[in-house]
This record gives C-alpha cells, sequence and structure tokens, in this order.
C-alpha cells in the first residue's frame, strides 16, 4: 500500500514509518521540514497548519491508499484531514485523555466508553472533537477511520513524565538522591509503554479491515502506582529510589498552578485501560518492560551528553521545603 503519513519524525511515528516500511509499504512523510527516518522513505516539505496549502500538496503527490495522522491537535486539522483523505483508510492517534476523569463506571477503561474530556484539558478536549468530526465521515462514507489511542509512550528520543516536575531532568536528581515530588499519596494507578510498541500497533491497523470503525487503546500493560513508578527508574539507573514526598494535588495547584496542571487534570486519577481489542486485531504487545524501557531511555540521554539543570526550576525546591515546614508544624498540633 502507498500510506501518508502525517509527522513521521516524532516520538510515536518514527517507529510508525519504521515499522510500515518492514511491513512492506511504501511511505511518503509530510512534515515541516520534509524530513523522514531511515532509508528508502520519501518526505514532503510542508505545514498541516497551513490547512489550504498543506491539502494541496499533498494531492498533488497522490494517490494513497492509506493516511495515518500522528500530529493533529486543532479541531481545525479534522476537517482538513477529511478533505485530504476522501476515498482513504484513516488511521488517526489520538489519546486516552479524551475520557471522563475519573472514569465514571469502572476500570479498566474501554475503547467503546463515552468520550468527555474536561473542556479545561485543551490537548484532551482538542483530540475529542477531532475525533467527533472523523467518526461523523466515516459515517457518512468519506473515510474508513481507525483510532488508536495511546497513553504514556517514551522512547529514547524523549525522558519520560515527571508529573509535577515539567522538563525537570529527574534522572539527575535521582542519581544525586534528591527528593522526588509525588501527588497524592502516591497510589494512583498509572501505565507506560515504549514508542516501539505502540508504533507497531499502528502500522499493523493499515490496510487492516477489521480496525475499520473501531478505536483501540495501545498502552502499558504494567499497572503501577507512582510510588512503583519512581521505584522502577531508580532501579532502572541502579540506584537506591530517593525520598518520595508526598505532597496533595490541591496543594500543588495552590504551590504552582502551570506545574500542577496536568496532575489536576490527568495524573492525579487511576489511568488503567483495556487493551485486549489491540492485541486480538492488532497483534499489540507490550515487548519492553518500564524498567527495561527507562534503562533504554536513560542509557540513549547519556551517550548524547543530554542532562537538564533542574537548578533552574526553583519552585521544585521551593514546594518540598514550604511542604516540609507545614508537616512539621502539624505534627505540634
Amino acid at each position: 500500500m502507498r500510506v501518508l503519513v502525517i509527522g513521521g519524525t516524532g516520538l510515536i511515528s518514527t517507529h510508525v514509518v519504521l515499522a510500515l516500511r518492514a511491513l512492506g509499504h511504501e511511505v511518503l512523510c509530510a512534515n515541516r521540514r520534509g524530513q523522514a527516518p531511515g532509508a528508502g522513505v520519501a518526505a514532503l516539505a510542508a505545514d498541516r497548519t497551513d490547512h489550504v496549502r498543506f491539502e494541496a500538496a499533498v494531492k498533488a503527490v497522490g494517490p494513497f491508499d492509506a493516511v495515518v495522522d500522528m500530529v493533529a491537535y486543532d479541531p481545525a486539522d479534522g476537517p482538513s484531514l477529511v478533505r485530504l483523505a476522501e476515498g482513504c483508510q484513516v488511521v488517526f492517534a489520538s489519546t486516552v485523555d479524551v475520557y471522563h476523569k475519573p472514569a465514571p463506571r469502572y476500570y479498566p477503561v474501554r475503547p467503546d466508553d463515552e468520550l468527555g474530556a474536561d473542556p479545561a484539558f485543551q490537548y484532551a478536549w482538542n483530540k475529542v472533537e477531532i475525533e467527533r468530526t472523523l467518526w461523523q465521515a466515516h459515517h457518512e462514507g468519506r473515510i474508513a477511520l481507525t483510532v488508536l489511542r495511546p497513553g504514556q509512550t517514551y522512547g529514547e528520543g524523549s525522558g519520560i513524565v515527571h508529573p509535577f516536575g515539567g522538563p525537570i531532568d529527574c534522572f539527575r536528581r535521582i542519581r544525586q538522591g534528591l527528593p522526588l515530588i509525588v501527588h497524592g499519596d502516591g497510589m494512583s494507578l498509572w501505565s507506560a509503554c515504549h514508542a516501539s510498541d505502540v508504533g507497531l500497533a499502528f502500522a499493523r491497523a493499515v490496510g487492516n479491515a477489521g480496525a475499520a470503525g473501531r478505536a483501540y487503546h495501545v498502552t502499558g500493560d504494567e499497572c503501577m502506582t507512582w510510588n512503583q513508578y519512581w521505584q522502577g527508574v531508580a532501579q532502572a539507573l541502579g540506584v537506591p529510589c530517593p525520598e518520595l514526598v508526598h505532597i496533595p494535588t490541591d496543594v500543588l495547584l495552590r504551590m504552582n498552578p502551570e506545574a500542577a496542571a496536568w496532575v489536576a487534570w490527568n495524573f492525579q486519577f487511576d489511568n488503567i485501560f483495556d487493551n485486549s481489542s489491540a492485541k486480538r486485531d492488532l497483534g499489540f504487545a507490550q515487548r519492553v518492560g518500564w524498567v527495561e524501557g527507562v534503562r533504554r531511555v536513560a542509557q540513549a540521554l547519556d551517550e548524547r551528553g543530554i542532562a537538564e539543570d533542574s537548578a533552574k526550576y526553583e519552585y521544585y525546591d521551593r514546594a518540598i521545603a514550604r511542604w516540609r515546614q507545614a508537616t512539621a508544624a502539624l505534627q505540634n498540633v
């Protein structure tokens, strides 16, 4: 099949492209810089945020049998995707953040559960709006839609999620034995999946007639608390786990609303999802475990000499100091 990948050089999409090539598909990547990973992959320089020009550029090098969209984040991207992919299969990269949080009924969340992201969580809300546009086009027969919803995805091209830390280099902190902030009591449930496993699932959705009209979760199978998350990171780095400083989410929000926003919208809730349909239809599996995956990420960052200077984020250690002062005062009540 001839496949257009919108994106193609990001954390997940790099693995999507490489997996598509391994499966024998002809691939064209469309992105701002006209770049593609690996040999034998064509590339088109086009800015998908300029919808009119982007659609014209894609149609000029078409037609395609399938379009894999890895970088749709704005609701206006949905109608544009429908126009340029009309008559094709569309594989859309959504997110597990499209659901109500916390889950209104039970865990694990299933792919057919109702969408309902908090409008304040703009990233998730935008994905919901794009999905609605695409599903309508699918039901109208304009495209054949398959939606994949990853959770936390990580790999050698990036670091890992550090909920209240943002860009703070948690690897350096852990190696130095510095304390880490953990929201709540660290007992909410989380999962993570290596980008290579997620990318292969996307590639296997292409040309898969049984996947048409379906949504799938492609998330980690290891159900871990946030305490276990950090213990696993320390194990991967070969050092003792540092002190985990547990601070309630509402307190983190008062301390630094910007840094704690994703904690409030997402990380404080259990995030456990049913992957069974992706395993059945796409052969999805978590082949890279959490500890091994983090070990690979740390090694890649070390080899590239990448280390964030956590001293730049004064609010982090200030939050720890103030929380310790507050809890010390409470001990005397």
